[in-house]
């Protein structure tokens, strides 16, 4: 092995290493069973408006998983890929049909195929129904 490389070689495997272990540590978070807090902000209106002062951004939390047929809209966007127009989507249909009975049922929801449930599915629960 050339000793000029030795330097780069030894970062390159302390990379690879790290980036397993993130790996491994996000699949774990998620599989554990365990609920995942999530802080995220969404920014004020980047318009600026003279006669009125700009709200602070607005800060969201939501402990992961959600239960689909009462989570809101500012809860579904926490989930990644899941955004404003897709979670308005999921809202109207579960007002539509009188709430979920299944989770696969997102499926029927516009803009939701195999992938983005496959994706989206692990962050989402249905308690089961009462009686």
């Amino acid at each position: 092995m050339d000793k000029k490389h030795l330097p780069y070689n030894i970062l390159l495997c302390i990379t690879v290493a790290a980036v397993a272990l993130m790996a491994v540590y996000n699949f774990a978070l998620r599989t554990s069973g365990y609920p995942v807090l999530v802080r995220y902000a969404i920014p004020a209106s980047s318009t600026v408006q003279p006669e009125k002062e700009q709200e602070s951004a607005a800060v969201f939390e939501a402990s992961f998983p959600l239960e689909l047929n009462s989570a809101t809209r500012e809860e579904l966007m926490l989930i990644p890929g899941i955004g404003e127009v897709l979670s308005r989507r999921i809202i109207d249909y579960r007002e539509e049909i009188g709430g979920f009975e299944s989770l696969s049922q997102l499926m029927e929801v516009k803009g939701i195929g195999e992938a983005t449930y496959q994706k989206i599915s692990a962050y989402l629960y249905l308690e089961a129904p009462e009686g």
